[in-house]
């Protein structure tokens, strides 16, 4: 036992010795139990039970409400990305092709931004008026590049009253009052948005609707603002970011500018390219795209990735009836007279296949031209436009039917809360977050 005693109190200064030598051991053992620890007392946490994992996984369940929020620097920028964003969607209502604004865009340029603006900006009270404010109450906040880009995604897309106010130009020639024009844009936005206030009530305080596409966007606000133990992680993620943007930015080149046939491979017209049949079931152009890939991102597009699987495998089976079936059997089956008029697009034909000069069916005085419809006869479409319709007509029934049959015993509690004006039910933590802000007015 003598000779045991020295080899285990050796082995014991050893052990010291070897940890004493690596601190990173300590501090990594000592944040898994720290991690443990939180996740244990998460689970313990009654008002966490009814929120789901992937939302206590990514959104934070802390806030301060002392943030700033409406400062200078919020006003400034959402007036710049406002309106390019305007512009840009704008344009796009009169082009084939259209240039998307990124909200991903005014959020990674905002933020830096942000911080170049609390780095030079004076920290000084400005007095308009009566009005007073700081040009810099201090740090860029979350809280403002939030409301910057919520201010982006909801005003920098086109009000669809515009539509009216341009084809009246345009087609018919008739200029509506510039004061007329802006009130009836106005009313369009205030009724939008009086109708999203209604809707908050049955859809942002359920704690089982996750909106996918926003906890995508949360996880970027955390990534590009995340501190403390989020430091390593955060640098990473953001390598990965500028290297895949990179990528994909000198990569467009190619498919745009360089070999323009790789943003359509069809193989089947490879195959047979001089038959008829093979040429519309292979071509992504004007065809049903079987075997059509593409190696042109903006083709590919990333909206798809934000939904749950479920809706994926959905949309996929939707695409597979339409595209696959129900137009292929409208066109070789002569359904409407389909054979007659090209099957992809989404112009108005005569019956004889010309293009239907609708502008002659209005009078000069604007009335409808009985004799001209006469003489021209029916409108007709292509095959994919009539189906495109009506599963159109189809989504908003199926989406009531979807509500009313799966979400109907909530969605009616919620309804007779909001007529009794009782206070919400839901006892989760994010609800309780939200408390501490007053709520919109109903009126």
């Amino acid at each position: 036992m003598a000779t045991q005693e020295p080899v285990a109190s050796d082995t014991k200064e050893k052990d010291v010795i070897s940890t004493e030598k690596s601190p990173s051991k300590i501090d990594y053992e000592e944040i898994l139990k720290t991690e443990e620890k939180i996740s244990s007392a998460d689970e313990k946490d009654p008002e966490l039970d009814g929120i789901p994992d992937i939302v206590k996984e990514i959104v934070s369940m802390e806030d301060d409400p002392t943030l700033p929020t409406l400062t200078f620097r919020y006003f400034l920028l959402s007036f710049i990305f406002v309106g390019l964003g305007a512009f840009v969607s704008q344009l796009s209502w009169f082009r084939t092709t259209t240039a998307p604004y990124s909200l991903f865009f005014v959020q990674i340029c905002t933020h830096w931004a942000g911080r170049w603006l609390h780095d030079v900006l004076p920290a000084k009270e400005i007095n308009i008026f009566g009005f007073k404010f700081n040009l810099n109450p201090g740090p860029f906040s979350i809280k403002e590049h939030v409301l910057i880009t919520l201010s982006a995604s909801s005003g920098a897309t086109s009000n669809l009253r515009e539509i009216i106010v341009s084809v009246k130009d345009l087609f018919y020639h008739e200029q509506m009052h510039p004061l007329g024009a802006i009130a009836l844009m106005i009313s369009t936005i205030w009724t939008g948005y009086s109708f999203a206030a209604l809707a908050r009530n049955f859809l942002i305080y359920d704690p089982d609707l996750i909106w996918p596409s926003a906890l995508m966007q949360t996880t970027l606000y955390r990534t590009l603002r995340s501190d403390g133990v989020f430091d390593a992680s955060s640098r990473k993620q953001m390598k990965i970011f500028w290297f895949v943007l990179a990528g994909v930015f000198v990569w467009e080149f190619f498919p745009e500018y360089i070999f323009p046939f790789t943003s359509s491979l069809a193989v089947l017209c490879w195959i047979a390219p001089y038959n008829d049949t093979v040429a519309f079931v292979g071509s992504g152009l004007g065809g049903m795209g079987v075997l059509n890939f593409t190696l042109d991102w903006s083709n590919i597009t990333s909206s798809i990735m934000l939904y749950p699987w479920w809706t994926q495998v959905t949309i996929f089976a939707a695409f597979v009836l339409n595209v696959w079936i129900l137009v292929p059997m409208s066109y070789f089956g002569n359904l409407w007279g389909g054979r007659d008029f090209p099957i992809m697009s989404n112009k108005l034909f005569t019956g004889e296949g010309s293009k239907y000069p609708f502008q002659k069916l209005i009078t000069s005085d604007l009335k409808f031209n009985e004799t001209a419809y006469a003489e021209y006869g029916p409108v007709y479409m292509g095959s994919y436009n009539l189906w495109t319709i009506f599963f159109g007509y189809c989504t908003f029934i199926s989406a009531f039917m979807y509500i009313g049959l799966f979400a109907g015993p909530k969605l009616l509690k919620t309804f007779k809360r909001v007529y009794k004006r009782e206070k919400r039910a839901e006892p989760d933590k994010l609800n309780k977050l939200m408390a501490a802000y007053p709520e919109v007015p109903t009126w």
